[in-house]
This record gives structure tokens, sequence and C-alpha cells, in this order.
């Protein structure tokens, strides 16, 4: 469970609270949630004796009846509650706040093409929780520092006042001169990087798609002029292969990196000729040619 993996990491911030913030942020682990694709369709799977069919894993991604339920399970999921921060998983496709659909917004295609479509939406969002949380947890209030991605499931940084909130955004803010990669994502990807361990400069940069849209990509060859223009996003990223598995021709990474924004694992992944399993969004960058993959411009 994620208590268990992670507890010489509380361990440690029990004894030295002085460096919570900065220990929660680097080895933050908001894993991908695309395991569940490696051999399944969409439709029911057959489950249980007398072969009772059950609900495909995308039709119980929100099993949520009401809040109040939402409120309860990302109370289990709290793993830290000390000095006005608060530490929790936060689920696959919960949004931090209301969709804007909600508010009389049009959804771009590319916000659509970034999860899985067909099964709806998250009923709930983190800004709806938080009420209850604080309830919950013995808070006045609570509101978010750090949040996962909203189509991925990891931990999320919540503060109850202000003196916390300063805090762990100073440790964030520190980071970043430092190049220290804070954010770390374990994804599970199709086929395997050609080297097991990476440390590289890079940027992220948009690029039309088409028309209409435009896709973040990464880029290994830019210039001081394009990050002054704001036209290219610098990180800095470690990558190590955990696992690999030849039957299924997939493997498990750790990637670290200084910015999660633009979907940077999707891209970063991509780039390496090595898709998160399930994502339809980057799948267009990979080939396979003669059984080798084979990385694709997306434009």
């Amino acid at each position: 469970t994620d208590r268990t993996a992670m507890s010489g990491l509380w361990a440690k911030l029990t004894r030295n609270p002085a460096s919570a913030y900065v220990t929660v942020c680097v080895k933050c682990h908001s894993s991908v949630r695309y395991a569940h694709a490696v051999e399944e369709k969409a439709h029911d799977t057959e489950v249980g004796e007398g072969g009772r069919r059950g609900k495909h894993v995308y039709k119980t991604l929100y099993p949520w009846g009401s809040k109040a339920e939402f409120v309860e399970q990302l109370k289990q999921t709290v793993c830290y509650n000390e000095d006005g921060l608060v530490v929790l998983s936060k689920p696959y496709g919960v949004p931090l706040t209301v969709d804007y659909t909600q508010r009389g917004r049009a959804v771009s295609l590319t916000k659509r093409r970034h999860h899985v479509t067909g099964f709806g939406e998250s009923p709930y969002s983190l800004e709806d929780a938080l009420e209850g949380l604080s309830q919950h947890l013995n808070h006045k209030r609570l509101f978010c520092i750090k949040s996962a991605e909203r189509y991925a499931s990891g931990l999320t940084l919540l503060a109850a006042d202000e003196g916390a909130a300063q805090k762990a955004r100073r440790a964030l803010l520190r980071a970043k001169p430092m190049l220290l990669p804070y954010i770390t994502a374990w994804v599970i990807v199709k086929g395997y990087p050609t080297q097991e361990t990476i440390r590289e400069r890079g940027a992220m940069k948009f690029v039309p798609v088409d028309e209409e849209e435009k896709q973040a990509v990464i880029v290994r060859d830019f210039g001081s002029a394009s990050v002054k223009k704001g036209t290219v996003k610098p990180v800095t990223v470690e990558c190590r292969t955990l696992a690999k598995n030849p039957t299924l021709s997939v493997s498990l990474l750790e990637i670290a990196t200084t910015s999660a924004q633009w979907h940077f694992f999707r891209a970063y992944s991509a780039s390496k000729a090595s898709c998160v399993l399930g994502d339809l969004s980057y799948a267009s960058h990979v080939a396979n040619v003669l059984g080798k993959p084979l990385l694709l411009s997306p434009g």
C-alpha cells in the first residue's frame, strides 16, 4: 500500500519536522494509473464464482455515491498531518477545482484527449472536499499548495494556515535554482528506454498538432533566447528503470523532474519511445517498425 511504501519517509519527517516540506516534495510518488490497460479491453470482465460479470475498472474510477463518501476516502489516504501541513493521495481523474464546462466554458480537444474518454468525469473536485476534510482533521480550514496532475494519482499537499503554506512554498522555490528534481512519478510504460539510468537537462515546448491544437513535447536543443521569450520551459530530469516485464513488453520507470506541468511525464516517456501505457494522446509519437520502437515527430 501507499502507507507501507512511504513509512520510512514519514518516520524521517517525524524526526526532523524542519525538513518535512522539502522531503515530502522530493519523495512525492504520483503514480500514473495506466497499469490496468495492459491486456484489458473496454468491456466487462468475468469475475467471481459462477461466471458473474463485474464492471470494468474504467467504470469504477469514481465510485463515490456522495460527497461524504468522497471525503471519507480522501481522509483514509492522509499520511501526514502535522505542523499545519496535510499530505494525502489524490485519486486519478479528480481535479483541483470544478470542471470549466460547469461554468459555461468549452473544454479544448487537448484536454478531452488527455484522459480515458467515454466514462464520464469525476463528480467531485478537491475543493469540494476541503471543508469536510478540515472538520475530520480538526483544522479550521484547508487549502491546496501543490496537487498531483488531474489525470494521475499521487501525493497532494494541503495547508491549514498561511505559515505552513509559506514554508512549503519556500522549500519549492529553493529546489528550483538547485536543479533538484523534487517531483517523482512511478510510470508504467510500453517498452523499455535504451538507458536504464538517465540524468539530463531538457525543455518543454508547445508544437502544433493541427490547425486547432497544440501539444507539449520535449526538446533537448534550445538556447537562452528561447527561455527568455518563454517559448520553452527548461526542466532537469532523472529517469531510471525499476522493473521490466518482457512477456508484456512493459516497464516501470521512476521519473523525477523539476516541473510536472504540461503533462511532462507523458511527454518525456514518449520522447524515450516508451509511451505511458494506455496514453492515447502521445501514442502517435511512437511507431513500431520491424518490432523496434521509432520516435516520430508530432507535427
